[in-house]
């Protein structure tokens, strides 16, 4: 019985760094409303998300984010939009290099309505480019 629960702690350890790990260090594009479409990323770092204009590198929000199984919860540090802290709840796939953001529950409209619903595409790392031979 012991065994048993101890196998249990131990895949519920490893799960949960799993899910963090799958978005910590990843960089995601896709067009946001702010309120104008504008091609952007989003940058998860260890526990901080930025929301970057592509183009020009200028960060427009960063949010704190924690994750739990498949469920991404946000709430603003700090930026331009009129969310104050609001906490948005959301759930993501992964699949491939595509990022999918649905919505559960965020209380900032203007936050829910920037384009978090849509499909997002993996930035490569800059280490990761391949040198052509």
């Amino acid at each position: 019985m012991k065994k048993i629960y101890l196998l249990v702690v131990i895949c519920i350890v490893i799960f949960s760094n799993t899910s963090s790990a799958q978005l910590t260090d990843t960089k995601w594009k896709g067009t946001f409303y702010i309120p104008d479409a504008y091609e952007c990323h989003m940058d998860f770092k260890k526990d901080t998300l930025n929301l970057v204009i592509a183009a020009s590198g200028d960060i427009i929000e960063t949010m704190k984010y924690s994750l739990a199984g498949d469920t991404l919860t946000i709430i603003k540090l700090n930026g331009s939009s009129p969310c104050g802290d609001e906490v948005g709840i959301y759930t993501f796939k992964i699949n491939g290099d595509k990022l999918k953001i649905t919505l559960v529950k965020d209380n900032c409209g203007d936050r829910s309505s920037a384009g978090f619903g849509n499909e997002l595409t993996r930035v490569p790392e800059s280490g990761a480019m391949k040198k052509n031979d």
